[in-house]
């Protein structure tokens, strides 16, 4: 298979178009004639031929094409100073469903969702095989952290802002993470400002597993929809 046949055989995914022209109030015919004024026909053909194509399509302008246009697009016209730009590939790679597990607590406890609190995401695929945990107070407030699923302590995690699950209680804990002479971990509050422990939020614990945070982004009421 040559490199025109791959990229040829990338599929463009159409429901991440419809969802942020849904989220921005804008149409797909809106979006054409602000990007090509003095080609409008011929692009919006190419556009529909991309969005709704069939894997033996043969056109000048790839889905990677296309995808990389309409990123670039919504980042300049649409996407706020607070929200995480789109990638050129947004609309070529495939989400992840991600659950985000429960709340981190100001005590340093991570409070489990259960029933109808459970929630999950429609994330980019670099998150896949992670799980997430809501920050609603502190320096990371009102943002959505990332880490990876995983059955034993990463050594990563260590002196890492990171979510542990205690062997004792099978309780889950969060903050910066310490590990200890005797093989326990000590958890602690940490400032960001004056970058140095602020307290203790728990101490001298066994853990089955560790994950550092990957990433925290701030997620708008549409990004917990399931598309």
């Amino acid at each position: 298979m040559t490199d025109k046949d791959l990229l040829m055989a990338v599929v463009f995914q159409k429901e991440e178009l419809e969802y942020l022209k849904k989220r921005y109030g804008v149409a797909t015919d809106t979006i054409v004639k602000e990007l090509f004024p003095d080609d409008f026909a011929n692009k919006k053909v190419q556009f529909s031929r991309i969005i709704n194509k069939k894997s033996d399509d043969k056109h000048n302008l790839t889905a990677l094409d296309l995808s990389a246009i309409l990123a670039d697009y919504f980042n300049k016209n649409h996407v706020k100073a607070h929200e995480n730009p789109l990638v050129p590939t947004r609309f070529v790679a495939k989400r992840s469903k991600v659950e985000c597990i429960g709340e981190c607590m100001s005590t340093g406890e991570v409070r489990i969702y259960k029933g109808s609190e459970k929630k999950f995401l429609s994330v980019q695929p670099r998150f896949k095989n992670s799980f997430a945990v809501e920050r609603r107070h502190g320096q990371l407030r009102n943002r959505v952290a990332f880490c990876k699923k995983t059955n034993h302590p990463m050594p990563s995690a260590n002196y890492e802002v990171s979510v542990v699950q205690q062997k004792k209680t099978k309780n889950l804990y969060w903050g910066y993470l310490i590990p200890m002479p005797n093989g326990r971990y000590n958890i602690e509050d940490f400032s960001m400002v004056e970058a140095k422990k602020t307290r203790d939020l728990i101490t001298n614990i066994d853990i089955n597993w560790s994950s550092r945070v990957l990433e925290a982004k701030y997620l708008d009421d549409e990004d917990w929809e399931i598309r």
